[in-house]
């Protein structure tokens, strides 16, 4: 199965949060991201990178 990069930013302070490999290529804003650290995130929005950035998506999310 493929594995997708993500890129992850605060939505409250636009911060990178560094990056995010998923099986998924689906997310969409609602989704719930279970991190390792035990914290729940929310993707508030998905937005597609300019040219060959070498990741999918930016997710923006909020702690939950």
């Amino acid at each position: 199965m493929a594995a997708f990069r993500y890129r992850l930013v605060d939505a409250n302070d636009g911060r990178d949060l560094g990056p995010f490999v998923s099986k998924r290529d689906d997310w969409q804003p609602g989704d719930r991201i279970g991190r390792s650290k035990g914290e729940d995130m929310i993707i508030k929005a998905v937005i597609e990178p300019e040219g060959n950035a070498g990741f999918r998506a930016y997710l923006v999310v909020a702690a939950e």
